[in-house]
């Protein structure tokens, strides 16, 4: 099946449409270092965690480094926000592959394109200036929606806000394939195949696209 019925094309950010996970991956090791810890997960190992969802990723690592002082973990997220943003200034910042042709096409038809991201609004905002691409999709950003993925409540927004009576989203994740199903958007997983996430029994006959 393929996507020509649908009438929105709803999109995650991170490492679905922009390149941007290594640049997470770096930014926790940088806060992680000002704490005095080194973290030394693979970025394979990062992404297992990470894309399965905040608790998850923060109950490892807390194990993972019992020496890490900072107990509130949205203390060390906001520090590990600011050293992404220093990176993402720094640059580059990259789409990834096929994004553009796919996306492009989508918006030459007259098709609504939106971004839902756990991602905030000024996060979006400093990667638009390198990837004119996102600056003509529309956004919504964690601060759009009360609870983060994988709650369905920014699929949920971005439904409302655009009407779509039959939309699909792409996600690069399972968090956020679970957003998706729980609002009742049909979900599209574009990972490697071998991601571990794939394990999951959840994302069972969820349609999977290699990543190119």
């Amino acid at each position: 099946m393929g996507f020509i019925h649908h009438d929105l094309f709803l999109f995650d950010f991170d490492g679905l449409l922009v390149d941007t996970e290594p640049l997470h991956y770096q930014a926790y090791k940088d806060a992680l270092a000002s704490y005095g810890v080194l973290f030394d997960w693979d970025f394979n190992r990062y992404c297992q965690f990470a894309h399965a969802g905040t608790k998850i990723f923060s109950d490892a690592v807390y194990a993972d480094f019992p020496n890490l002082p900072e107990r509130d973990w949205e203390v060390v997220r906001e520090k590990k926000k600011i050293c992404y943003l220093e990176l993402v200034k720094a640059g580059p910042v990259c789409l990834m592959p096929g994004v553009e042709v796919f996306v492009q096409d989508l918006l030459s038809k007259g098709l609504k394109c939106c971004i839902v991201t756990n991602s905030t609004r000024q996060e979006l905002e400093f990667v638009a200036k390198h990837l004119p691409l996102v600056k003509d999709l529309e956004w919504i950003a964690r601060e759009d929606y009360a609870r983060a993925k994988p709650a369905p409540d920014g699929y949920l927004e971005a439904c409302k806000r655009f009407s779509g009576k039959n939309p699909v989203g792409f996600e690069d994740t399972l968090k956020g394939v679970l957003a998706l199903k729980a609002a009742g958007v049909r979900p599209v997983l574009v990972c490697a195949d071998c991601h571990p996430q794939l394990m999951d029994e959840r994302l069972i006959g969820v349609e999977h696209h290699q990543r190119m």
